[in-house]
């Protein structure tokens, strides 16, 4: 400790500032991701020339005793601002496509915990149930379906003080991983949820990407085919089109996905009015 603290009175103001993001960062940063946090590599050299980084030839990452040495001095404001920038910093390396799956899936995985640390659970959830199946690759998703549980608990989403946000990320996360953990979903139950998240994304009161929306109505319309109620299955997926009509010129992945949602209500109400004798009706939707 005394040779830390010796180290340390030698570092430059920005490498110092450097060992508070990296004393915090939950695995070995790439490129793209520490271009995000400095624009200029020289902090970087300092912790490499003090010897407070680990031997990676590829990565950067404070050795455990530097790094836990620093996070003992950090404060609650300190250590927010370096999670911050840590999400920002993996978000970024996610999108610059990862070529590895494994590492891509750790990269996810930590960047999920980063945001429940935050309890951001709707950005969390919204992350997972559409980039989960990474983590699942990469060993992950029981880990996560474990912490997912941790902070449900320290924090239960059906408390007075939860806002809708909140509420409709829990809810969401708790669907998607409880199987992962051995529970068994009240289909019912699911469905009386996802109605309430649904009201509050058509009145306005609550904002999900687009895909997390899609994600809901395709529950929704699920729901209403099991039931033989196609007609308010189509209304529940035309009003889907109609609120994202905008997105969908410049969003392929979108389109895609409500067309292949439009396809699977039509494959199933065709075999539905094929069992009733209605020949016209079934060849009209097929």
């Amino acid at each position: 400790t005394p040779l830390f603290h010796r180290v340390m009175r030698r570092l430059s103001p920005e490498a110092v500032a450097a060992l508070h993001d990296l004393s915090l960062a939950p695995l070995p940063l790439a490129s793209p991701a520490l271009k995000r946090l400095y624009r200029d590599p020289a902090p970087l050299q300092e912790l490499r020339d003090a010897s407070m980084l680990a031997a990676y030839r590829k990565r950067v990452q404070l050795l455990p005793m530097v790094a836990a040495l620093v996070r003992q001095q950090l404060s609650p404001d300190q250590i927010r601002q370096a999670e911050d920038r840590l999400i920002e910093a993996l978000k970024h390396w996610l999108e610059k496509d990862i070529a590895n799956k494994k590492e891509k899936g750790l990269v996810l995985t930590e960047l999920a915990c980063l945001l429940l640390r935050q309890y951001r659970l709707l950005e969390t959830a919204e992350l997972v149930l559409y980039h989960g199946w990474l983590s699942y690759h990469a060993g992950q998703i029981l880990r996560l379906a474990r912490r997912v549980q941790q902070v449900l608990a320290e924090h239960p989403w059906t408390s007075p003080e939860t806002d809708i946000e909140a509420e409709s990320g829990a809810l969401f996360l708790h669907y998607y991983l409880a199987p992962y953990l051995g529970e068994t979903i009240d289909a019912q139950k699911r469905g009386e949820d996802y109605e309430r998240i649904y009201a509050w994304v058509a009145s306005g009161q609550l904002k999900v990407t687009p895909l997390m929306e899609v994600h809901l109505v395709d529950h929704l319309m699920i729901n209403r085919m099991n039931g033989d109620r196609y007609e308010e299955a189509q209304r529940i997926l035309e009003g889907c089109f109609t609120r994202l009509a905008s997105l969908l010129a410049g969003d392929a992945e979108l389109h895609a996905t409500l067309l292949t949602k439009r396809a699977s209500l039509y494959s199933e109400w065709s075999g539905y009015a094929e069992s009733l004798g209605q020949v016209e009706e079934m060849k009209r939707m097929r």
